[in-house]
């Protein structure tokens, strides 16, 4: 079957019966559940969240995935030097559908204490490391940044999707990397999305005009420098599925599978599939 990764506002727009999703199975689909989609369910003021969605999902236990953090598979590939055989978590995914089958929910007692000591460093530091290498970069890409400021959307995308897809530049990156035998990084590795997710959250600093220390940004502006981060995992791990079910469809999250995969993913919106149910 195919595969399509369910991010968070798609699934909290499903309705309570989980429709959308029974339909994605029905087309032919796995629904993959990111690391990175639990965590944002998880880290919400809202608590119900969690325990809503684990319900939408009994409809479909027997046709869901959950898979690792792309950080930890980055990790995995530098202690082996060699490609992930596979993003699942295969134990959790067993664990979870085993859960959804039996029709009850659970929250483990340590859950949000947890989710609260992993949030610094997802957030707010991973973010902030990531715009202190795009300052670096944007004294390299001057050029580049003025083509970029002074262009069109659309022309601005055509841009960004040949720098994200520059072998060359991607290849630069991974000789500053830590792997031995860089010639052998391919897109088979989850590495080489690593640094295609990189040059699109720098292609979006310079179109943003660059920014200030991480730390001296307002509140809301340091929210929307997370959700980009956000969203980069979500595409990263795209690379590895055929879909991506979201209702970003003119956001910065389909922007960047846009730059980074063209029209060979496809991008699926709760809109599109309740249009489609209207006219049966």
């Amino acid at each position: 079957m195919k595969k399509v990764i369910i991010d968070a506002n798609y699934l909290r727009a499903t309705d309570s019966n989980g429709h959308e999703l029974r339909q994605l199975v029905a087309d032919g689909f796995y629904l993959v559940l990111i690391d990175t989609l639990l965590f944002e369910l998880c880290s919400t003021d809202d608590k119900r969240q969690w325990l809503a969605t684990q319900r939408k999902l009994y409809h479909v236990a027997n046709f869901i995935e959950c898979w690792r953090h792309t950080g930890v598979l980055l990790g995995d590939e530098e202690r082996t030097q060699c490609p992930i055989e596979t993003p699942i978590d295969k134990d959790f995914t067993v664990q979870f559908k085993n859960l959804l089958a039996s029709k009850q929910t659970y929250i483990p007692k340590d859950l949000y204490s947890y989710v609260a000591l992993i949030s610094h460093q997802r957030e707010c530091d991973s973010v902030e490391s990531l715009l202190r290498a795009c300052k670096v970069h944007e004294n390299l890409f001057l050029p580049l940044k003025q083509k970029i400021v002074n262009q069109s959307n659309n022309n601005i995308d055509l841009i960004c999707q040949d720098l994200v897809n520059s072998e060359d530049l991607i290849r630069l990156l991974i000789s500053y990397s830590i792997f031995s035998l860089q010639d052998r990084v391919y897109p088979t590795w989850i590495a080489w999305h690593h640094y295609k997710s990189y040059i699109a959250f720098l292609c979006e600093y310079l179109r943003l005009n660059g920014t200030t220390e991480f730390n001296k940004l307002p509140a809301s502006t340091q929210k929307k420098w997370i959700n980009r981060k956000h969203d980069l995992d979500y595409v990263i791990s795209l690379a590895f599925a055929d879909a991506l079910a979201t209702n970003e469809t003119a956001g910065e999250l389909s922007r960047y599978a846009k730059w980074m995969y063209g029209t060979s993913k496809q991008l699926i919106s709760r809109l599109c599939e309740s249009r489609r149910h209207s006219m049966l």
